[in-house]
């Protein structure tokens, strides 16, 4: 009789893995993530990541960033969520960014309305798009993965406002910017 009900509660239990398998769902403690399955990303993606991390590029504090200790890096993501024209509407940072990570990017109001002007892109029309980006000394075999990077990566996923919960999430390829001074 143990046995019966043993594998009986095994069974229902893999159905039920199963079932929520199928439905592309992932359940969490706190929230329900969406996910679904993308084939290929299209050049429309590719040249929004090119935007953005340009934008970033044109903005951020070089002068600190090649003052990070050889070993170390930066892991952090931006959020954009698209109007239903395909302009951006809201930018989301990293909510536990390293100061020193905020002293570099300065995501601030100035940025935030650079990343507005980037062109529209329709194919993200009333849509989150999360884009991971890892700065890293290109030189650099290694990668430390101290105290503020792992800050970093635990913060990666967007604290995002009751208007924006329920609508679709597109977690771009992560992009590593490798940088390096030249020498002159």
């Amino acid at each position: 009789m143990k046995k019966t009900t043993f594998f009986s509660l095994i069974l229902i239990l893999s159905f039920f893995y199963g079932y929520t398998q199928s439905k592309g769902e992932l359940i969490l403690p706190s929230e329900t993530i969406e996910i679904k399955k993308i084939k290929k990303q299209t050049p429309q993606w590719r040249i929004l990541q090119i935007a953005v991390i340009k934008t970033i590029g044109e903005h951020l504090d070089s002068d600190l960033l090649f003052k990070t200790p050889k070993g170390d890096g930066y892991i952090t993501s931006i959020s954009l969520v698209f109007n239903m024209k395909g302009g951006i509407d809201t930018v989301y940072f990293a909510e536990k960014m390293s100061p020193q990570l905020k002293k570099i990017l300065k995501p601030n109001a100035e940025l935030v309305a650079k990343l507005k002007k980037i062109l529209p892109f329709p194919d993200f029309n009333g849509k989150i798009v999360v884009y991971p980006i890892l700065f890293k000394w290109g030189y650099d075999a290694t990668l430390n993965y101290g105290e503020h990077f792992l800050n970093d990566f635990e913060g990666l996923w967007p604290n995002l406002d009751v208007k924006d919960q329920k609508k679709q999430i597109i977690l771009l390829r992560p992009y590593i910017n490798i940088f390096h001074k030249s020498e002159n």
